[in-house]
């Protein structure tokens, strides 16, 4: 419908079958919403559409959600989905918008799209975001061509217009953040244009139309309602909107296209002087606009009306744009194609769509239109009208909350199309802004057979029969509906009809298979009235049926079941009976009563009830009844018979221009019809004939005693009316004196006299009177705006509350003028915690308030977030935007405010504020450690009593526990203790009953002093740190810890001693002397020189407290803090008694100079194989790497690189100490506050981290190992391991390496990490490598937690559960099986040239880990040769480039009963001396028979890669795990060594796409990692029984069954390193990298199962479950067999599996359950058997 007629005729839809009984819901989509809490919304209108590569009839529906479907349009199966949320193009958030909620929750695709037949392509555009960005100003809009059927995108596309500019004025650029896209799209030469307008006109929008390429997606034109000279400049709003609720485009001709715009802001070019519509106006506000089309698609303006009271339509927000424009096709007067357009402001303008009308061009510069039409309601309008051109002609309109209108076509005294009102519905409208666009369809064109659509969200879809009936619409029934979304016209196919709502898609219709064919539609022709026709019917049956009733419709035809000669029916045989058309008995007349019968279409129906042979026909076969009585004599008529007149609102700018309507004189005579007078009366013209002749004055007929009614013109008396035809009458009124005035005007004719009431109200303006009340009793006065150019704020405070409640605010509005107050804007705040209790409903725009009369609306403040004690108040606010019909009253934006405060406790500030604050609820006392180490018991305890302590005794940190407990101290919390605050809530404190103290199971609430602790970056202030050796101390640096003898000082010249001495004070006493030293806490010593006695100790010598500075260290006993001058060196040796770390590096054998010098110094940005990691904060207490430490004079980057090369990372610190790990600790973090600035103590150029403050370096993982040989040209390696790691096995050094069990089993040694749950049995043992022992030698025990200490309790454990951190626990998972109890690993490889990069070839294997865990790879026993290049081994897991791998029998990875991984080959032989080479072909082929998975469907089998370099050097190695061996031969790459890696038994599959809102992998998760590898994520997913394992943004791991719909392997972006090995690949940015466990047995949908079969794949949910009668549920042993066995032992036919762990049961399954694909049946695994599918979240498969 491009000219947006709201006429349809080749829908076959007979308004005799709707009626008939049969017709009802056919099927319902229901749809999944992927935004939680919020349903899925369809603001688009479906489409109906056939594509030529289907015979199918599709449905297809477009959400708010980004998501396409495409249906069925029979059955509704779902054809296919497209969700384009989960390809990264992520709905716009409304709560973006600021409380603009004319769309809730998600914003996408709104405006209806449009197909292009020729291509099968559908055109739209969807709202997302920049890619990683959110905001509104970050959002954009995206131009989408896809495939009617598949819904594959156009190559080319999506494209977007974000930041060109518009044709008209080159300064104006759009921004799809501040506008929507609600019009529907048009198709037009090629070019799909579409509207914009904005969001509740919040933000700079403008109105636009653009243009885009239908072939290529480029550009075209954009057009700018609100451009040029005159407009308001870019960055202000200019409005103009193009939104029409969600009407089209419409377009008549190629030439051309129309449409309505809303408010315009800021400036108005027209003023009081009229304009041309041919002249350019550069804001279109209020206006109905006619866009020429260039030959090359780009727009101009060719003609507009606005009308002469626009502005005060800006003013009172009453949009002209609310309404699309209709192009209908009545003609006559010169005018060719009637345009309608209807607004908010309640009126319709009739214009001539070739000559619009410009601006004031009528007489008395009034509207140069054909008519404007004002419903009797005067309610808002939104939408198009609808119009039927058969019988007459008739529009129709449907304002908010009125009855439904139909306007008569008739032709003024120039032959115009003109309207009259005709019919209302006995039926209302619902009261808010929802209701549809008016649309007629017709059965093929047939008189008799028009039917008149509206769909209202709250009633339904409503239905009339298109012609009235004496005044009246007449309402046909249709099924019910659930609520519809607003603004929907319903979409129709072939006898069927389509509509949305919230998450579903609903089709209706009669069921296509009818009994018979019947002769339909009958039709009588030209009957006159007072005879009768009689005509035969046929009806032929399809089907062994017979006859057993017979209904009819309508009283003007007879027909009988007697008449019927044959009753039973075989297929083939037919059966005849008459019908008659009765008009005997009638008189010719117009409706008055009695006998007579007015001439017109009359419709009927026979219903024939049938008993049917075969299933699935209709019991009922409707047939059609049509014919025209007739008169031979003339008949008149006026329609209507009540004209009622729009109120003049005396006073206005408006009123001096009265009000004027039509009604239409009619002929329905077959003769000639002769008026003879006319006249007036103001009693009845039938019981009381008292009429006056009209007179005429200059102007017009006078048609009351009063003069406030007239006509301008009349037929001549003795004119005639031809046969069948129609004048329309305009009749005025004009009146400024209030009140209410009528006159029935009366016409006499040859064929008898007709009237009409003509009704009209002078009314005093409406006045708005706003206020607001809490309690209902006094109410405070919203005073009118200021301004009224503005939207005006008024800011309402609903209160400040120290909890939650639910407080209310009611808003009032009361009319204290005289006429009707209307709400013309209304936008409440919806959803948050300021919200409107009833946003649909109350103060709704459209709302009519009478005179005296008032109406109220709540807004309720319900927080549900308890503030903590000493929390700033938190502020929450609302926002409605209000205005009305009053044009003194204003826009106003009423804020709401209200706030939750919480009571303050403990110490303040000097500026009034709590000195402490909330940190979070800590689980404290894991293991034997509390998180801070000193406390009080007290039965006054409270929070405020606990800081105050803390306070007292200079703690950071005060945490309240177990009701009476208080513990201090200046430990910063582990982030990985912090639990949920809600586990802080249970334990009432002990001195305030009003506050909580922790909770059940050692939880602590914890605070801290701002003063002394920084949670941004986790570092206590300098006062609060622990004690240290101060790096500097004024131009004095550290330099060491010095032996000192009482007999002979180091240092000469003794100073004062002092209980209150610190290190600044000694510096000071000193100052003049190039050294200073403190000792014993208080004793001070300075000197030029050092002797030789102060030899150099270990700085954990000097541990004594300066007297008067706790944090700082004032030597020991007989030991020197020693400082020395900036460039002072000293000359000192190691004492004897140094450490044996200290002495490996020579510095107890030679002197050690010191440079103090740190003017110069950087940061190393990589030593050896390690680079600069970062600085990360330390802390003295809770070190961040733990594993090896030294301090040293001679400490330097290189230094520590050296005494640290057994270890993944170093790290040095202030200036002299050295520290090593395998691993970060998990709570340290990166520190940017500059911290790390100190100079090495051995070499000022270096930077040595600072003041707890780490400059951490990372070994390079794909350099060469260490202990590799290096020599040329062959190098050759071996070693020998025992299966069992000796007994002195400990944390922290054993975290993250493997130990090999004595029959096989690896374990990943994981240190302070216990997995929940899974609890097997508990063995007492000696030893951490006991515990290994006693888990692999117990059956199903896959991981342990050992505690160490009393009992030594080793735990087993069946799962591998969430990681929690608990220093208390030594833990290990099993990662692999080995086929021996010994290893011997022997490589010999051909070293390569040095143009050829290489990779180390043999890791140890690595299980999965936690969020709290941080474990990385570490070389481990089975090590090759540094020059070995991708090879590959049992055991091995070497980085994958891009060379071949040939082998007799990869290691492969396979699942076992309990989930364990374990390594097995059924091609490698166990004699000992099998070797061979060749493709590896053992696990080539998926098992056969069963359901294929669409994950493996294209995956490669082969473990080798598919580009090599054949001229590249290769190398061979051998590796020999117990009695097997196998050969490997590799090939060079030239490729970067930087890329995938895997597992053997792993295969890389590629680089996905991924969204947050819907993963592409959703089997499971693992967490967020540094320590990420590949091989950690694979061994995980195995774990899980999952094939698919993805790597994503460097740290995460995803596992699944296949890629979700919406998902694809090829794509670009996965180009992160990963966290716990750089060398390695680990996705990018919404990209994974997917491998595929080649050892995965395909699982099936299983087809039978005890005798039961298949029944299909259904959708189920919660609330409607498809099985109801018994439920059983196991998360370890469900399976197809255990279910049906199950529901057979409860007495049931009918079982169903879901969720890959549920079991229903039932007798029956309903008759409404939907079926589902069977591929939406494969998401889950059978939780008892991985080869089977279990269905998936809301699909059930059945079996009966």
């Amino acid at each position: 419908d491009s000219a947006q007629s709201g006429y349809q005729e080749n829908h076959n839809l007979d308004p005799n079958v709707i009626s008939g009984g049969a017709f009802g819901q056919l099927w319902q989509l229901k749809t999944n919403s992927t935004i939680s809490g919020q349903p899925e919304q369809f603001y688009a209108k479906p489409l109906v559409y056939t594509p030529s590569s289907s015979s199918r009839q599709l449905v297809m529906a477009f959400s708010e959600q980004n998501k396409i479907y495409a249906v069925d349009a029979i059955n509704g199966t779902l054809y296919a989905m497209r969700d384009l949320g989960s390809e990264g193009e992520v709905p716009f958030q409304a709560s973006d918008l600021n409380g603009c909620n004319d769309i809730s929750g998600t914003i996408g695709i709104t405006g209806t799209p449009v197909i292009d037949s020729t291509t099968d392509t559908v055109y739209f555009w969807a709202k997302g975001y920049q890619p990683g960005k959110t905001g509104y100003m970050s959002s954009v809009y995206r131009f989408h061509a896809v495939d009617a059927f598949t819904l594959k995108e156009r190559p080319g596309f999506p494209t977007n217009i974000e930041g060109l500019t518009a044709d008209n004025d080159n300064t104006r650029y759009f921004a799809g953040g501040t506008h929507l896209q609600r019009t529907s799209l048009n198709l037009i030469n090629g070019v799909v244009y579409a509207g914009f307008g904005g969001h509740c006109d919040m933000f700079n929008y403008t109105g636009w139309v653009v243009g885009i390429r239908a072939s290529t997606g480029a550009f075209v034109t954009a057009y700018a309602t609100s451009a040029g000279p005159g407009s308001p400049a870019q960055g202000l709003k200019a409005g103009c909107g193009v939104w029409m609720s969600g009407s089209m485009l419409a377009s008549d001709k190629p030439s051309r296209l129309f449409f309505s715009t809303g408010n315009g802001y800021s400036a108005w070019v027209n003023d009081a002087s009229p304009a041309s519509g041919r002249t350019q106006l550069s804001t279109l506000s209020e206006a109905i606009v006619n866009l020429g089309i260039h030959s090359n698609g780009t727009l101009y303006q060719a003609d507009y009306f606005e009308p002469a009271a626009y502005r005060a339509m800006d003013n009172a927000d009453r949009d002209l744009g609310s309404g699309g424009v209709a192009l209908l096709p009545f003609s006559g007067g010169g005018v060719s194609t009637t345009a309608v357009t209807c607004g908010k402001n309640g009126q319709c303008f009739i214009m001539n769509a070739d000559n619009l009308g410009g601006y004031m061009m009528g007489r008395s510069n009034s509207d140069a239109i054909l008519q404007t039409i004002t419903p009797p309601a005067g309610a808002a309008i939104f939408g198009t009208v609808g119009s039927y051109p058969l019988e007459g002609g008739y529009i129709y309109v449907a304002p908010v909350g009125s009855p439904i209108y139909a306007y008569a076509l008739g032709y003024d005294s120039n032959g115009r199309p003109t309207f009259t009102l005709a019919a209302t519905s006995s039926v209302s409208t619902t009261g808010r802004v929802a209701i549809s666009a008016a649309v007629v369809t017709s059965n093929q064109g047939l008189p008799g057979s028009g039917i008149l659509w509206v769909v209202d969200p709250d009633v339904g879809l409503l239905a009339f029969q298109a012609v009235p009936v004496n005044g009246q619409l007449v309402q046909i029934q249709l099924p019910p509906a659930p609520q519809l979304s607003k603004f929907q016209r319903p979409a129709f196919g072939d006898g069927r009809f389509y509509t949305t709502g919230p998450n579903v898609v609903l089709g209706y219709g009669a069921p296509v298979a009818l009994p018979f064919n019947c002769t339909s539609p009958l039709q009588f022709g030209n009957v006159q009235i007072g005879n009768s026709v009689t005509l035969t019917v046929t009806c032929k049956a399809l089907i062994p049926t017979a006859i057993t009733g017979m209904t009819l419709g309508g009283n003007l035809y007879n027909s009988s079941m007697a008449s019927l000669a044959l009753k039973n029916l075989a297929a083939g045989q037919s059966v005849s009976f008459p019908v008659t058309f009765n008009l005997a008995g009638y008189l010719p007349g117009n409706g008055a009563g009695g006998k007579t019968l007015t001439p017109g279409v009359k419709s009927g129906s026979i219903t024939l009830q049938t008993t049917n042979g075969i299933p699935g026909y209709s019991s009922m076969q409707p047939i059609s009844l049509t014919g025209q009585a007739i008169s031979l004599g003339p008949i008149p008529a006026v329609n209507p018979l009540q004209v009622v007149f729009s109120p003049i609102i005396v006073g206005s700018a408006t009123a001096s221009q009265g009000s004027s309507s039509t009604l239409i004189l009619q002929n329905l005579g077959q003769s000639p019809l002769t008026i003879l007078g006319y006249a007036y009366t103001v009693s009845n013209p039938i019981e009381e004939p008292n009429f006056t002749n009209l007179t005429r004055t200059n102007t017009s007929y006078v048609l009351d005693a009063d003069g406030y009614f007239s006509a301008p013109t009349l037929p001549a008396i003795n004119s005639t009316l031809a046969a069948t035809s129609s004048v329309t009458l305009e009749v005025d009124f004009d009146c400024q004196i209030l009140g209410n005035h009528f006159t029935f005007f009366v016409i006499f004719t040859d064929g008898g006299m007709i009237y009409a009431m003509l009704t009209g109200a002078a009314d005093s303006a409406p006045v708005a009177r706003f206020s607001y009340s809490s309690s209902g009793i006094d109410w405070t006065p919203i005073p009118t705006s200021l301004d009224l150019t503005q939207d005006w704020p008024f800011q309402i405070d609903l209160g400040t509350y120290s909890d939650p409640t639910v407080v209310t605010m009611t808003i009032m509005v009361q009319n204290t003028g005289g006429s009707d107050l209307i709400i013309t804007k209304s936008k409440p705040p919806e959803g948050g915690v300021i919200s409107a209790a009833s946003p649909e409903t109350d103060l709704h725009e459209g709302l009519t308030i009478q005179p005296g009369k008032n109406a109220t609306a709540v807004i309720q403040f319900y927080p549900v977030v308890s503030p903590e004690l000493n929390d700033p108040a938190i502020s929450y606010t609302g926002v409605w935007t209000l205005n009305v019909n009053d044009l003194t009253w204003g826009v106003h934006v009423l804020n709401f405010t209200g706030a939750l405060q919480a009571p303050q406790v403990g110490p303040v500030l000097a500026n009034g504020s709590p000195r402490f604050k909330y940190l979070g609820c800590f689980h404290d006392g894991i293991g034997a450690a509390r998180i801070e180490p000193a406390s009080t018991t007290s039965s006054n305890n409270s929070n405020g009593f606990c800081q105050q302590y803390a306070l007292t005794n200079k703690a950071a940190f005060g945490a309240t526990e177990y009701m009476s407990e208080c513990w201090i101290g200046r430990n910063i919390p582990s982030a990985e203790l912090q639990v949920a605050d809600s586990l802080c809530q249970n334990y009432i404190c002990s001195g305030s009953s009003i506050e909580t103290c922790g909770g059940v199971g050692s939880y602590a609430k914890m605070w801290y002093d701002v003063t002394a602790y920084f949670p941004q970056n986790r570092s206590l202030a300098a006062a609060y740190r622990p004690p240290s050796w101060r790096a500097t101390v004024g131009s004095y640096v550290y330099a060491g810890c010095i032996y000192d003898n009482g007999s002979a000082r180091s240092l000469s010249k003794a100073m004062a001693s002092s209980n209150g001495l610190t290190l600044e004070d000694c510096a000071a006493a000193c100052s003049g002397y190039k050294y200073f030293g403190t000792e014993y806490s208080a004793e001070c010593y300075c000197g030029n020189s050092v002797a030789s006695t102060g030899v150099y100790e270990t700085d954990s010598d000097c541990n004594m407290l300066c007297g008067g500075d706790v944090t700082e260290f004032c030597g020991g006993a007989s030991r020197l803090s020693l400082y020395a001058l900036n460039g002072t060196s000293a000359n000192l040796t190691v004492s004897a008694t140094t450490s044996a770390t200290e002495k490996a590096t020579g510095a107890s054998t030679s002197s050690a100079e010191i440079s103090t010098a740190t003017g110069s110094a950087v940061t190393v940005a990589s030593v050896g194989d390690y680079f600069y990691y970062g600085c990360y904060s330390d802390n003295i207490a809770n070190r961040t790497l733990q594993s090896k430490s030294t301090s040293s004079a001679s400490v330097s980057v290189e230094f520590c690189a050296s005494y640290c090369s057994d270890y993944q990372y170093f790290g040095v610190e202030w200036s002299r100490e050295c520290y090593c790990g395998s691993s970060l600790l998990a709570s340290s973090t990166v520190a940017t506050d500059g911290r790390c600035s100190m100079a090495c103590v051995a070499n000022a150029g270096e930077i040595c981290g600072g003041s707890s403050g780490l400059s951490i370096y990372l070994r390079n993982s794909s350099a060469s190992s260490p202990s590799s040989s290096s020599s040329s040209p062959t190098a050759s390696t071996a070693s020998t391991t025992s299966a069992v790691a000796p007994a002195s096995l400990g944390c922290p050094d054993s975290n993250a390496t493997t130990y090999n069990a004595s029959n096989g089993q690896v374990f990943l040694l994981e240190c302070y990490i216990d997995h929940e749950g899974g609890d097997l049995s508990m063995v007492p043992v000696s030893s951490y490598a006991a515990c290994c022992e006693a888990c692999a030698n117990t059956a199903t025990c896959i991981a342990f937690s050992w505690l160490p200490g009393t009992n030594n309790p080793c735990y087993m454990k069946n799962i591998i559960g969430t990681g929690l951190r608990n220093t208390g626990v030594w833990g290990a998972v099993l990662v692999s099986t080995f086929a021996a109890a010994s290893t011997t690993s022997t490589t010999s490889s051909t070293l390569l040239t040095s143009s050829s990069p290489v990779t180390s070839g043999f890791t140890s294997t690595s299980a999965y880990t936690t969020s709290s865990s941080t474990l990385s790879v570490t070389p481990s026993t089975f090590s090759s040769s540094a020059s070995t290049s991708n090879s590959i081994a049992r055991s091995s897991m070497g980085s994958q480039t891009s060379a071949s791998t040939e082998t007799s029998a990869s290691g492969l990875l396979s699942t076992g009963n309990a989930g364990i991984l374990t390594l097995t080959d059924s091609s490698i032989s166990t004699s000992g001396s099998a070797s061979a080479s060749g493709t590896a072909s053992a696990s080539s082929e998926w098992p056969t028979g069963g359901t294929s998975n669409p994950a493996f469907a294209s995956s490669p089998r082969s473990a080798s890669s598919s580009s090599m370099s054949s001229s590249a050097p290769t190398s061979s190695s051998t590796s020999t795990v117990g009695s097997v061996a196998t050969q490997v031969n590799t090939a060079s790459s030239t490729t970067s060594s930087v890329g995938p890696s895997s597992i053997p038994d792993w295969q890389y599959y590629g680089c996905a796409n991924d969204s947050t809102s819907r993963r592409a992998l959703a089997g499971t998760s693992a967490y967020t990692n540094n320590a990420m590898t590949i091989e950690i994520c694979q061994a995980y997913c195995a774990s899980k029984r999952l094939p698919l394992a993805g790597l994503e943004y460097s740290t995460q791991c995803y596992c699944g069954i296949n890629l979700a719909s919406g998902y694809a392997i090829g794509q670009t972006g996965c180009n992160m390193g990963c966290g716990g090995n750089k060398s390695e690949i680990c996705g990018g940015s919404s990209r994974l990298s997917v491998y595929l466990n080649t050892t995965f047995p395909n699982p099936v949908v299983v087809a039978s199962a005890s005798g039961q079969q298949l029944l299909g794949c259904y959708a189920d949910s919660t609330a409607s479950r498809t099985l109801k009668y018994y439920r059983t549920s196991s998360p370890t042993d469900m399976t197809v067999e255990v279910c049906v066995a199950a529901c057979q032992t409860q007495g049931y036919s009918v079982a169903g599996v879901e969720y890959g762990q549920e079991c229903y049961c039932d007798n029956a399954i309903p008759s409404d359950s939907l079926l589902a694909p069977n591929s939406d049946c494969m998401g889950m695994l059978c939780s008892g058997n991985s080869t089977e599918y279990c269905a998936a979240a809301g699909r059930i498969l059945v079996y009966v």
